[in-house]
């Protein structure tokens, strides 16, 4: 969804930036001769294709799991404002667990984020992996992006196997 919204966004201006060229030419002619004014839009216009791509969000790899656990802890923030005053706050912050067939994470996001998560214990969840950074989509819909603070493989037994 995102990914078409960017583009469309790019389309409009470029399309306001057509527009504008050829229609009041008068506008710009005056610092550049006609001709340049279109190599120049083509120019623009690459560029902002270009962007537009770049700029498009990545497909996520998206894998189903269960949330395990849940373990609720309050930690204490201290932070120095641009200012240079020093202040501190106790924070609420929640670890989930999740668990795949064979491996486990531990997320955890900021204060604000998790008044808004909506992950229910031994519900399933749907998520994405990138590097250190967790998608989760919760029992609304939402998408929120988690830290990773642990992950690793689950050991079966030969039984199990």
């Amino acid at each position: 969804k995102k990914e078409k919204r960017v583009l469309k966004v790019w389309a409009a201006l470029i399309l306001l930036v057509y527009l504008g060229i050829t229609r009041h030419p008068s506008l710009v002619s005056s610092i550049l001769e006609v001709e340049d004014l279109k190599k120049w839009l083509v120019v623009v216009v690459l560029v902002l294709w270009v962007l537009g791509f770049v700029m498009a969000e990545k497909k996520r790899t998206w894998q189903e799991g269960k949330v395990t656990n849940v373990v609720r802890s309050l930690t204490h923030k201290v932070f120095t404002n641009i200012v240079g005053v020093t202040d501190s706050y106790d924070a609420e912050e929640f670890e989930y667990l999740i668990q795949t067939e064979d491996h486990f994470y531990g997320i955890v996001g900021d204060h604000y984020q998790n008044l808004d998560l909506s992950l229910e214990v031994n519900g399933r969840v749907e998520f994405a992996v990138e590097k250190c950074t967790m998608f989760v989509l919760d029992t609304k819909g939402k998408e929120m992006k988690l830290r990773i603070v642990k992950q690793g493989l689950i050991e079966r037994s030969e039984q199990e196997k």
